[in-house]
């Protein structure tokens, strides 16, 4: 199965690539010996976990808003180092960054987060979180403010799992981002700019997700990561996992899980000290399309994104879910 992982657990991936091209700058949380921090320590492992039992891991591009003299050179060029499964251009990318940029800042103008995002978004928004690499990325949250970059392309991960086919990995606590952005387009009727997941029955206040359980590998670095996909253990509980998501979502997702897990714990590559096994949910997410909005746009740019048709497809979708 091809995987995106999104928010808090796409930045702690970002984080370990940054530390392997060896030239990276470390954060302030990490640890004297320039090891992470315990929090992104269990973030990394199940981030890692996810990414060996799945076949692929695909990543947002490091691809921005264009400057004027880089467009004529890119404009309609695919570039081989786009995500796999994508099919559009640098320059369709860029204006998808910008539409969706545009869309975060309509959002906090608005004051739409609710008490949970806002938490999120102020320990998104630090240093600490982050290592310093000179990428597009770290510009990118220099130039629009790192809260602003992060829910930027927490939208588009999501984008980028609805237009690949493939699974949108996701934490609980950014699940509630995602949901207040749905929030503000379905409570205005705003137009949709693009395929935005609307997560608010995940996020409910008035239960808990059913949840099963899959093991966590404890993998500390992407090197760790590659030989767990590679080993026949992690291998065969793999394709039953992938089985399990690929199944029409039921009732019996758990029960599934729990029976997979008892079937054999791929035990062979798991790291010493690794933590407890990972909760998760497997949701079938629907996507905000523009067929129902019912009022007229309010300015140019909102008749042109309310023109926008997207297909019916959900989204599959995994949520991590935290410990209690």
């Amino acid at each position: 199965m091809k995987i995106v992982l999104a928010g808090q657990l796409d930045r702690v991936y970002a984080n370990a690539r940054a530390r392997a091209s060896g030239d990276a700058a470390s954060p302030a949380n990490d640890n004297a010996d320039g090891t992470r921090s315990e929090e992104d320590r269990l973030l990394f492992h199940r981030a890692g976990t996810l990414s060996a039992l799945s076949e692929t891991v695909i990543a947002t591009p490091d691809w921005y808003p264009l400057d004027e003299d880089e467009e004529d050179g890119t404009r309609g060029r695919m570039d081989p180092s786009f995500a796999p499964g994508m099919s559009l251009t640098r320059r369709a990318w860029a204006a998808l960054y910008d539409d969706a940029a545009g869309l975060v800042q309509a959002v906090d103008f608005l004051g739409s987060y609710s008490e949970r995002s806002r938490a999120i978004l102020e320990g998104i928004d630090t240093p600490d979180a982050w290592v310093e690499d000179d990428s597009p990325r770290s510009l990118q949250r220099t130039r629009i403010g790192a809260a602003h970059a992060y829910l930027t392309e927490l939208l588009l991960q999501a984008f980028l799992a609805w237009q690949a086919g493939a699974i949108l990995v996701i934490g609980e606590g950014d699940c509630h981002l995602l949901a207040d952005v749905a929030k503000f387009l379905i409570e205005g009727r705003r137009p949709r700019p693009f395929p935005i997941p609307d997560l608010s029955a995940i996020v409910r206040s008035d239960g808990v997700l059913a949840s099963g359980r899959i093991p966590s590998l404890g993998f500390e670095e992407l090197t760790d990561v590659e030989a767990g996909r590679a080993d026949p253990g992690v291998q065969t509980y793999a394709h039953r996992l992938q089985a399990i998501v690929a199944a029409p979502v039921a009732r019996d997702a758990r029960a599934r899980l729990e029976a997979a897990l008892a079937a054999g714990h791929p035990t062979g590559l798991r790291q010493k000290g690794a933590d407890n096994d990972i909760a998760v949910a497997i949701e079938q997410v629907e996507i905000l399309g523009n067929g129902d909005l019912g009022v007229m746009p309010s300015s140019k740019a909102s008749a042109r994104y309310a023109r926008r048709q997207f297909a019916s497809k959900g989204l599959r979708t995994i949520v991590l879910i935290e410990d209690s």
